[in-house]
């Protein structure tokens, strides 16, 4: 009797991270496919894997600014066929979608205005940075709320 065994060779997938993202904020795709593989991905990296079909999913990150926080999603990816031997290559990009903001009442004015200030606005320490005081550079809404939002 003849045995004959034979292993398939890893093939390897390239995730490439890219986009909006700040510094300091990592990516969170996360890889599943064959053999019940599941990895989550947080930078730009290769992984060696089984030969077989791969989909990548993500959940949005978001900053951990204490001020204003900033939302990031990426676009969806198609599945990823990993082959024996080769190399198979993806990108996950991510946009900034949300952005909070800090809305300050201004009610020294008789129109009852809002102000709303993104993360880098109100934390600016630069006393030339006039963005903070700039109405058209900010989020502007005036009176007639009635006191609900």
């Amino acid at each position: 009797m003849i045995q004959v065994l034979y292993a398939l060779d890893a093939g390897t997938l390239e995730v490439t991270i890219s986009g909006d993202l700040p510094k300091g904020v990592d990516a969170a795709v996360l890889v599943k496919g064959a053999n019940n593989f599941e990895q989550l991905v947080t930078e730009s990296g290769t992984l060696d894997l089984t030969p077989g079909i791969y989909t990548l999913s993500s959940v949005s990150v978001r900053t951990d600014d204490p001020i204003v926080s900033e939302f990031y999603d990426w676009t969806p990816l198609a599945p990823v066929e990993v082959m024996s031997g080769m190399v198979a290559s993806t990108t996950a990009t991510y946009t900034l979608r949300r952005s909070g903001t800090l809305w300050l009442a201004q009610s020294a004015t008789r129109s009852n205005d809002v102000l709303g200030f993104s993360a880098k606005q109100a934390t600016s320490t630069d006393p030339t940075d006039d963005s903070r005081d700039d109405p058209r550079r900010s989020r502007r809404t005036s009176g007639g709320c009635g006191g609900r939002w």
